[in-house]
């Protein structure tokens, strides 16, 4: 079943839709190893005491064929479950290099859309600053000049003064 997710004008991501299969199946693999446990306990209940339903009740042979028809019925729920969890695995473990390869996808469209735009970017001449960076006009593009100290300071950008016994 397919669920409704709202309309917001946009296509899904495709590498998000298969990291949430991914999870879902992953969920369900849990869930069920759960309720696997939960009647796997039931069922131990139910062996530890069917001997004493037994022989407590008015008709034996009542008692043991309806502790016998319990006994079945877990041990099928069991062997459901077991059923589930194992294709809930093989269906999560072939959508992982699904949700790898959409990822992949997703990266290559990226990489072709900067390429795109670098591409278009050295045809107009235009050269972007680096992040944090302003192009300074009267330095010819440069970068600000991270060697001025206010003060008159004679340390270089290393922060060492400057040795001027050196001709």
């Amino acid at each position: 079943m397919a669920r409704k997710t709202p309309d917001t004008g946009t296509a899904p991501d495709p590498a998000e839709t298969a990291r949430a299969e991914v999870e879902r199946l992953n969920s369900q693999e849990l869930a069920i190893a759960v309720l696997y446990r939960q009647k796997s306990d039931e069922l131990a209940g139910v062996h530890a005491q069917r001997g004493d339903r037994v022989l407590d009740a008015d008709d034996l042979g009542d008692a043991a064929r309806e502790s016998g028809h319990r006994v079945n019925a877990l041990r099928e729920e069991l062997e459901a479950l077991a059923d589930a969890a194992k294709r809930a695995r093989e269906r999560r473990l072939a959508a992982i290099p699904a949700a790898f390869e959409a990822e992949a996808r997703a990266k290559e469209r990226e990489a072709d859309e900067l390429e795109t735009k670098a591409t278009r970017c050295q045809r107009t001449g235009f050269h972007a600053a680096p992040p944090g960076r302003a192009i300074s006009a009267d330095r010819g593009g440069a970068a600000p000049r991270e060697d001025a100290r206010p003060g008159g300071d004679d340390r270089g950008r290393h922060g060492r003064r400057a040795d001027r016994s050196r001709a």
